[in-house]
């Protein structure tokens, strides 16, 4: 039997769980929907009803049912009746003891328990049908006393089943509820009842039997036991009493249906819906929950809750170098030692791909919290190993406080994103305390990319050109493009003011693919009208330098322009070769294989090594500003300058040193076989008209 077409929109994990609880219970299970057709039903509804399933799917489910007498209805229940079957819910959706008609003919009574459901705008009612003919079997056959059951059926049952006295100890157990307890019947006989049944059950079990004292009203009910190996199981029951001729009560008998792989199931459901599944952490919905919690218990207690927002500093590198497999390994180890670091009472939730959420309640003060960002710290300390690799991993940490910084989960969690980001670009592997003035540079920074997302289509970005020259001869062998923005009435606006914002709200990629097209146009009007033929210098932004498209934007823009290929030049920073990924290999050869020229940039000031430059094969490498204007009197600029120039000589590389201010630095320039430079001692960057008129 396959459930019915509703079931397939959960998730294959979720839709297989709920495939095998439907053909695995003990009930007959029947799903129909609003006009009363039968859309499935288990085996166990098959053997009840004696019908196949097919005999009966499409089909009224008043063909199962005996006459059924309506109750009365107000107008809102009125509505449960349709209009084009003359088809009632109503009786089957509020009554409790039916009778069921056989394929036969016979009829049976029978407890029915019918839910609605919704489920992407359909609705489905699911029936669960407890043929109540069985239990009755047992108890009121001929020959069977009100004291005895009939041993030979109830034993033959699969329902547990026992008889136990007003004094609550048992009198009576088949052999399910022997396996059920785990436990012989003479170990069990005389017992109480309450044997591994926690106090919140034993109430339960109480209220129902004075319930049935004083109405007879029958209830089925779940109950939990615990065995002396600490295994829980579950067992959906109910009660009846057994009086005597005078009609007083002697003896009580129950009878139920072990569900405790049911209800393990749906333990493991909830675990799923809650949990992340590759760490055990929690997720961000059981995180919710424990905040609300946690901020709700210090209202009442005047204590404080501190939430810590972990980033592991540049594990996008590990994915990316490694591959996912090593990184999930180092993401369990990662979450083990942070675990490890935190009391019991601390929940530890990942909310993001290598980003982590620690929740303490009553920590104190922020000297607490201090106390327990550097045990996370240290954690995170020692190399990791996963997949046979040792990993260096650290972590930036914010710390945000309730009451004092926020008054909300969502607030506490987003100060502390906020104070995170700032140990980010602090350089990383520390904490930092939220603090009012974050939240003023957030609001800044917001504002600043709704400013940049509209400059992009007001056309307030626009490009300067600063010349690179011959140290000795002093022609201009190239230009490099600079951006630069006119936001209206505040006036131009100089990169490093508004590209760390750009970078941080994912407007780098279509910034960058501006200035490339722009740059290029630029660039053929300067062949067109035979005023310069020299490579146009583009900085590249590690994010569209690492899509997988970005040789094809490339090869359109070189079309549309009808640039040379090899007057174009892209500048790599260190940082986006050292990613080492397949898609930044990928397209470091694609742009060589087009002819389109590549220069390292900054170089000196990351970690790149010779080996990555001999495999990318550069034409160029530029030595950061940095180095070149403490030349000559700082003597590692100098040695550093040196050996750059040396290297690149012996690779067959040139080199372009930035920054040149200063005649002197020239000079020691030239004298080292540099041959080209760029800085403000020949030209400061300029617009492209006056660069027209300069070139003139």
């Amino acid at each position: 039997m396959t459930p019915p077409p509703s079931f397939s929109a959960y998730s294959s994990e979720l839709s297989e769980l709920v495939a095998t609880l439907f053909e695995a219970a003990v009930d007959g299970i029947l799903v129909f929907d609003e006009k009363g057709l039968i859309q499935g039903l288990n085996q166990r509804a098959s053997h009840i009803f004696g019908y196949a399933s097919e005999d009966v799917i499409g089909s009224s489910i008043l063909c199962l049912l005996a006459q059924i007498d309506a109750p009365d209805q107000t107008d809102d229940e009125a509505g449960l009746t349709v209009a084009s079957t003359g088809f009632n819910l109503l009786p089957i959706l509020t009554s409790r003891n039916l009778h069921g008609v056989r394929q036969d003919g016979r009829q049976f009574p029978m407890l029915i328990t019918v839910s609605t459901h919704d489920m992407h705008g359909v609705r489905f009612h699911v029936a669960v049908c407890h043929d109540a003919s069985e239990v009755g079997a047992s108890s009121n056959a001929p020959g069977t006393s009100q004291g005895e059951p009939r041993h030979d059926l109830v034993a033959r049952r699969n329902e547990v089943f026992c008889r136990f006295g007003t004094d609550f100890r048992l009198s009576f157990v088949n052999d399910a509820y022997c396996h059920f307890m785990a436990a012989s019947r003479e170990q069990l006989i005389g017992q109480d009842v309450f044997r591994g049944i926690g106090a919140d059950d034993r109430e339960k079990i109480v209220l129902n039997l004075r319930r049935l004292q004083g109405n007879g009203a029958h209830s089925r009910y779940v109950q939990q036991i615990t065995l002396p190996t600490g295994e829980r199981r579950w067992l959906e029951r109910e009660d009846q009493l057994i009086e005597n001729k005078d009609g007083a009560i002697v003896e009580y008998q129950s009878f139920g249906v072990d569900i405790t792989e049911r209800k393990l199931a749906e333990e493991h459901v909830h675990y799923l819906a809650t949990h992340d599944v590759l760490t055990g952490c929690a997720n961000r919905n059981l995180l919710g929950d424990r905040m609300q919690q946690a901020i709700s218990d210090a209202k009442r207690h005047r204590a404080t809750v501190v939430a810590l927002f972990i980033d592991l500093d540049d594990f996008k590198l590990v994915n990316d170098r490694l591959g996912h497999r090593i990184g999930d390994d180092a993401l369990t180890v990662i979450a083990q030692r942070l675990q490890n670091s935190l009391r019991d009472t601390d929940t530890l939730a990942r909310v993001g791909g290598d980003e982590f959420v620690v929740v303490s309640e009553l920590a104190g003060n922020a000297e607490n919290a201090s106390h327990i960002a550097d045990r996370v710290l240290e954690a995170m300390a020692e190399p990791v190993e996963a997949g046979g690799e040792l990993l260096s991993v650290g972590a930036s940490i914010g710390i945000s406080i309730y009451p004092d910084d926020a008054s909300t989960p969502a607030e506490l969690l987003h100060h502390a994103d906020m104070a995170m980001y700032q140990a980010k670009s602090l350089g990383g592997r520390r904490f930092q305390f939220f603090t009012p003035a974050m939240q003023e540079r957030a609001t800044y920074s917001v504002n600043l990319a709704g400013r940049l997302r509209r400059a992009i289509d007001a056309r307030q970005f626009e490009l300067h050109y600063q010349p690179l020259f011959n140290l000795g001869s002093l022609k201009i062998t190239g230009i490099e493009a600079l951006l630069r923005w006119n936001d209206g009435s505040n006036g131009q606006v100089l990169p490093e003011h508004f590209l760390p914002f750009a970078i941080e709200h994912g407007l780098m990629a279509s910034i960058t693919r501006w200035v490339l097209r722009q740059a290029c146009t630029d660039n053929r009007r300067l062949l067109d009208i035979g005023l310069l033929d020299v490579p146009v210098s583009v900085n590249m932004c590690s994010v569209l330098f690492q899509n997988g498209q970005f040789p094809r934007v490339l090869e359109r823009v070189l079309a549309d322009t009808a640039l040379p290929s090899g007057n174009l030049e892209l500048e790599i920073t260190e940082s986006i070769v050292m990613a080492e990924s397949q898609a930044v290999a990928a397209n470091l050869r694609a742009v060589k294989k087009m002819g389109v020229r590549l220069s390292l940039d900054d170089f000196g000031t990351g970690q790149s090594s010779l080996a990555q430059l001999r495999r990318v094969g550069f034409d160029r490498v530029k030595i950061d500003g940095s180095f070149t204007r403490t030349l000559p009197e700082s003597g590692d600029s100098a040695a550093i300058s040196v050996g750059i120039l040396r290297m690149a000589d012996a690779m067959g590389m040139q080199v372009v040193a930035e920054g040149i201010e200063k005649e002197t630095q020239r000079n020691f320039l030239r004298e080292h076989d540099c041959a080209i430079g760029q800085g403000y001692w020949y030209a400061r960057p300029m617009p492209f008209d006056q660069l027209l008129l300069a070139l003139k």
